[in-house]
Parts: structure tokens; C-alpha cells; sequence
């Protein structure tokens, strides 16, 4: 860049890693996303789609792509360590029941973890019987999320949820 620059100038490139910059990863392949993330398999429900079940825990901050809807399944419990975070730019379908309700909730450390956000997906986001607990915020792929749960101009559909215990501005930060 010296040569662009006049004589008597200097240029400075400063970058920011303050938050997690991924622009790659919404563009993954499902295939891709599943190598680098074992802790999902492919649905087997609904093609090209990722979900998790059972017992799991997440640790640093995934993003999941925009091809790729993810799917938690009736009795997913979901344990966050601290500044863990899940982005989905594929959508969200979780759907506990009465008597399997999903749970998303911090580690044994009692510190924050991130957010669970969902942004600019292609299928509404339906989310039932589900109880979330211990979530922050975080900024991914310079975006902001003030709350745990986060839906940002997706349509959303939420019924018989628990949002609580949250460490942030918002327990549930909804825009557009």
C-alpha cells in the first residue's frame, strides 16, 4: 500500500479482535460445518439440516451457516462454558414437549456464557417448551446481541419458554 499513499502520509491498519469474525462460516457447506463441529450430526428428519440431543457441551462460539437450519431435539440439554456462543444464520427449530423440554444453561462456574442468536434466517424460528438460564451477550461477526436469546429480522414463534437468570441487557432481544 506505500506506493498508493502520498509522499509525507502514513497509513495505519488497525483491526479489531475484540469479538469473533468468521464471514466465512456462514457460507459453509453442511458438510463442512459437521467436520469442523462433531458435537452435531446431520437430521436425518430434514435434510441439510444439523441437531443436537442428548447431553452436550458447547465451548467457544459457533456459527452455523445459512443453508444449514438447526434443529434441537425434545429433551436436548445444553450446557454453555463461559463466552460460548451459538449464531445461526440457518434458522432455529426447537421444539421440547411437556414432558422433554429442552434446556440451554451455564457450566458449574457460575459465569456468563454468550447468546443463542439466530439472524436473517430463510424459515421462521419455532421455539417450544424450551428453558434457557446463564446467558450473556456477545458481539459475533460485528453484531451486537444484548440478550441470551437473540432473533434478529427473522419471524419467530415462541411458546411455553422460560427465558431467566440472564446476565445481560435483555433476557430475550428480539429486532424487526
Amino acid at each position: 500500500y506505500q506506493d498508493a499513499l502520498p509522499i509525507g502520509h502514513v497509513g495505519i491498519t488497525a483491526y479489531d479482535d475484540s469479538d469473533v469474525f468468521d464471514l466465512d462460516a456462514p457460507k459453509l457447506s453442511q458438510e463442512a460445518f459437521l467436520a469442523a463441529h462433531p458435537e452435531f450430526q446431520a437430521s436425518m428428519t430434514r435434510p441439510g439440516a444439523v441437531e443436537l440431543s442428548g447431553d452436550v457441551v458447547i465451548d467457544g462460539v459457533i456459527i452455523i451457516p445459512e443453508t444449514v437450519p438447526l434443529i434441537l431435539q425434545p429433551g436436548t440439554d445444553i450446557t454453555m462454558r463461559p463466552f460460548a456462543s451459538i449464531l445461526s444464520y440457518g434458522g432455529l427449530i426447537a421444539q421440547g414437549t411437556p414432558q422433554a423440554r429442552i434446556t440451554i444453561h451455564g457450566d458449574e462456574s457460575g459465569k456468563a456464557w454468550g447468546t443463542l442468536a439466530v439472524v436473517r434466517a430463510a424459515i421462521p424460528v419455532e421455539m417450544a417448551y424450551i428453558d434457557v438460564s446463564g446467558g450473556g451477550q456477545a458481539q459475533i461477526n460485528s453484531t451486537l446481541f444484548t440478550g441470551g436469546v437473540a432473533v434478529y429480522n427473522t419471524d419467530l414463534t415462541l411458546s411455553q419458554c422460560s427465558i431467566a437468570d440472564m446476565y445481560s441487557e435483555d433476557g430475550i432481544n428480539l429486532k424487526n
